[in-house]
């Protein structure tokens, strides 16, 4: 647990073994958009940043920058603890921060765009450009 930087103040049950299975998650998202991005010859960096959840604590979260030769984008870890699901990324355009939420839910990860555009997708490598190409369109 070395991405623990404080305790919860109101842990839940387990808070422990539900940090550390969010981590691993978030760890897999972040590997997947990489892989994906370098099959596009897209550069990416990986940094991290502290999210503080009063039920499982302060910690260390992945997130993703990516340059495309058209926009630069920001996989973004927000929770793990979001009303209607099991985790939230947002994926955004730099430098408007317009994003896509990227949310698990019934034990998926999945896009949830905003209504008529029809690009509530699967976390797929397919999803993930498709989103990327409905924030700004690539040249």
């Amino acid at each position: 647990m070395a991405n623990v930087i404080a305790k919860p103040r109101h842990p839940t049950d387990n808070w422990e073994a539900k940090l550390d299975e969010w981590l691993s998650e978030m760890n897999s998202v972040v590997e997947e958009a990489t892989k994906w991005a370098g099959t596009r010859g897209w550069s990416t960096n990986a940094d991290n940043k502290t999210i503080t959840e009063e039920v499982i604590g302060t910690y260390a979260a992945p997130r993703l920058l990516i340059h495309t030769p058209g926009a630069r984008f920001l996989l973004d870890p927000i929770a793990r603890c979001v009303v209607g699901a099991e985790g939230r990324f947002d994926l955004c355009v730099i430098p408007s921060y317009d994003a896509v939420p990227l949310v698990k839910i019934d034990g998926g990860w999945r896009f949830l765009s905003n209504g008529s555009d029809g690009l509530d997708l699967a976390w797929s490598e397919e999803g993930f450009a498709k989103i990327c190409a409905q924030l700004v369109p690539m040249q």
